[in-house]
C-alpha cells in the first residue's frame, strides 16, 4: 500500500520455487485464490534481485487495484548497479528469453483451455523488455491462436532500435494493443546508452505503426523497479486503467494528445 513506504525496508518472510507446472494447474487452472480470470505477468529490469523485483510487483499489484493472478518472471539480475553488474545482467537476460517464452506458450495453452479465459496482460521495464519482447517473438512460433495477450506494456524499454524493430512486429501481432512509455529521465536508460554509445528505445517515441507512445517524463517510470517509492505517479493511475478496463488513450483523463512529425503522441499532465 502507499503506507508501506520505500521497499528498502522491508523484507520478504519467504520466497520459495513452485514448479511451473504444478503453478500453471493449481492456480491458473482452477483459479481459487483470485477474484478475476485475468492474468498480468511483469518482467523486471536491470538492478533488480528476485526478492526486490518481487516486492515492487506486489506493491504495484496493490497500487492499481488488479484483482487477477499476478505473475512476476524473474530473471536472475545481480540485483547490484554499475557497469560490471549492467554487463552481467545483460548476459543473464539474454539467457532467459527462451524460458519465458517457453512459459508463456504453457500459459496461454492453460488459459485457453479454461471454460471462461481470462485476458493476459504483460508488462515490462527496462532490461526487463529485451526478455519479454525476445520472448513473445520466439513464442510465436508456437502459437496458434490470433491475439492471445490483451494489453503489453513496455516501460522506458533498455533495447536497441534495430533489434526492437526486428522483433516488435510479433508483440503487434499477438497483442490488442502494445504501449511504450518513453523516458529519457529514467535512471538504468541514461546508463545504458553512455554504456552502448547508442540511444536506446526508451528515451523517445517511436513511430511505428500498431505502438501506442507515451511520454511519460512527468510520470517517473522508477515506481516500476528502480529506487521504488511509495507514490501516487500517474503512470501507476494510467497502468489501472488500462489494465483493469482497457480504457484507450483519449479516454484517460490522464493523458493529453500530442504530436510530433505527424505521429501521435500522449503526454502526461
Amino acid at each position: 500500500s502507499h503506507k508501506m513506504g520505500s521497499l528498502e525496508n522491508f523484507k520478504l518472510s519467504e520466497l520459495f520455487v513452485i514448479p511451473s507446472d504444478k503453478f500453471l494447474a493449481e492456480d491458473i487452472k482452477k483459479n481459487a485464490l483470485y477474484e478475476s480470470d485475468d492474468i498480468l505477468l511483469s518482467v523486471h529490469g536491470f538492478n533488480n534481485g528476485a526478492e526486490r523485483a518481487s516486492l515492487a510487483f506486489m506493491q504495484i499489484v496493490y497500487d492499481i487495484r488488479f484483482q487477477g493472478i499476478p505473475i512476476a518472471f524473474l530473471w536472475p539480475s545481480l540485483g547490484e548497479s554499475g557497469a560490471s553488474a549492467y554487463h552481467k545482467d545483460e548476459e543473464t537476460a539474454a539467457l532467459s528469453y527462451q524460458p519465458l517464452a517457453d512459459f508463456l506458450v504453457k500459459l496461454i495453452e492453460v488459459n485457453q483451455s479454461k471454460a471462461k479465459p481470462g485476458k493476459i496482460h504483460l508488462l515490462a521495464h527496462s532490461m526487463g523488455n529485451r526478455v519479454l519482447l525476445n520472448a513473445v517473438h520466439l513464442a510465436k512460433k508456437k502459437i496458434k491462436s490470433g491475439k492471445p495477450f490483451a494489453e503489453i506494456m513496455l516501460a522506458a524499454p533498455d533495447i536497441d532500435v534495430t533489434e526492437f524493430v526486428t522483433v516488435i512486429p510479433s508483440s503487434i501481432a499477438l497483442s490488442e494493443r502494445v504501449t511504450l512509455y518513453h523516458c529519457a529521465d529514467d535512471k538504468a536508460l541514461k546508463m545504458s546508452r553512455v554504456i552502448h554509445l547508442n540511444k536506446r528505445v526508451g528515451e523517445a517515441a517511436v513511430p511505428f505503426e500498431g505502438v501506442v507512445n507515451i511520454d511519460a517524463t512527468n510520470a517517473n517510470t522508477s515506481v516500476l523497479g528502480h529506487d521504488y517509492h511509495a507514490s501516487k505517479s500517474p503512470l501507476l493511475y494510467d497502468l489501472d486503467m488500462l489494465i483493469n478496463k482497457q480504457t484507450s488513450p483519449a479516454e484517460r483523463p490522464t493523458l493529453r494528445k500530442g504530436e510530433i512529425k505527424g505521429h501521435t503522441v500522449w503526454y502526461f499532465p
